[in-house]
């Protein structure tokens, strides 16, 4: 009997035992939503094999490019599945085919064995490379969001120093009054977002920072001088002014001054933020804490991906500046977590190796 004969005559079965082979082999048991993919794909590669035995009227794009395995690559990258989990389904086909065959006693020439591995190897390949290509698209258009949203950022916060500045240039207003905050409150925004996209650009050449002795004080004092909120928010700096850590004093200011520009976006009018630096035998912890009410979420690391949006009442942050910290305090060996205090509000903690000061 020829393989695609076989095949035909033992499809439910061979489908049977790929399915039961999916489910064993997955931890997530994620690969169990998948048989649909894997009957699609069977019937593509069961025509190709009659095709090329000459039976006619049995078109398939096998061994070429599988929209069915174009659309799995894209569905696994979808629901988040590993790129090494892609390939199992079409191992499951072929492990449930040598199953059914063993017990029936199937012979395959070499010819047959050659063509079916062809039809296999070209769906693992289109769907990796439908996943990759996918995973690549979804990338940019985060990277076009962000970029999008600081351009937005960055035009309305000119627009309000350009109009401040203009009614000082009048003459009419003293410089140290409400317009005058205005201009310095959107100066300090417009340089917050700057800093935010230097940072995340040295981190993107993936070259390691050159540490050098930085003294912590002196940073967090030029944080303190420039960040100038609103709605009667209050920063407290509290810092031992002998700290000294091996560190970048841009990348340092950026991964503070991140944390600190979030706490003032979610912290409510009149409230407190502190900002603390001390430090145990071996370490130096800095810490920004608010009054944000706290995270109302489950899984608080998850802020410090890249592209996880933070929602905090009605604001919401860009999803990037958190992992921007995270990446620059572990460029210069330090670590970050965050602690939530549920009805007050929550502390972002950084933690580096102490120098002797």
């Amino acid at each position: 009997m020829l393989l695609h004969e076989f095949m035909s005559e033992h499809r439910e079965e061979i489908l049977f035992a790929c399915e039961k082979e999916l489910l064993e082999s997955s931890a997530d048991r994620s690969e169990s939503e998948v048989s649909e993919f894997a009957e699609q794909f069977f019937d593509e590669t069961l025509r190709a094999l009659r095709r090329d035995s000459g039976v006619p009227g049995s078109p398939s794009p096998l061994p070429g490019k599988s929209e069915t395995a174009a659309r799995f690559g894209a569905d696994r990258q979808r629901a988040g599945v590993p790129v090494m989990h892609v390939p199992r389904i079409f191992a499951a086909i072929s492990q449930a085919l040598g199953q059914v065959g063993a017990r029936y006693a199937l012979t395959i020439s070499a010819e047959e064995y050659k063509r079916l591995n062809s039809c296999l190897d070209s769906g693992i390949a289109t769907s990796i490379e439908n996943f990759w290509r996918r995973d690549r698209d979804r990338e940019n258009r985060l990277i076009t969001e962000h970029f999008g949203f600081l351009a937005h950022e960055l035009r309305n916060a000119l627009g309000n120093a350009n109009m401040a500045f203009k009614l000082l240039r009048q003459g009419e207003l003293a410089i140290d009054g409400p317009t005058g905050d205005v201009l310095a409150r959107n100066l300090a925004l417009m340089e917050s977002l700057v800093a935010q996209c230097l940072g995340s650009a040295r981190l993107e050449v993936g070259d390691p920072p050159a540490l050098v002795p930085t003294r912590v004080a002196t940073v967090l004092h030029d944080l303190e001088a420039a960040s100038l909120p609103d709605r009667g928010i209050r920063i407290e700096l509290d810092v031992d002014e002998s700290l000294q850590i091996a560190g970048d004093e841009m990348l340092l200011g950026s991964a503070i001054g991140n944390l600190l520009h979030n706490a003032v976006k979610f912290s409510p009018p009149e409230s407190k933020i502190h900002l603390r630096a001390s430090a145990s035998a071996d370490s130096v912890v800095i810490d920004v804490e608010d009054e944000c009410g706290g995270l109302h979420t489950a899984n608080p690391e998850d802020f410090f991906k890249p592209y996880v949006k933070e929602q905090r009442g009605n604001h919401q942050g860009t999803g990037l500046g958190l992992a921007i910290s995270k990446r620059a305090i572990e460029a210069m060996g330090g670590s970050i977590r965050v602690i939530d205090n549920p009805g007050h509000g929550c502390t972002f903690s950084a933690r580096f190796p102490r120098l002797p000061g």
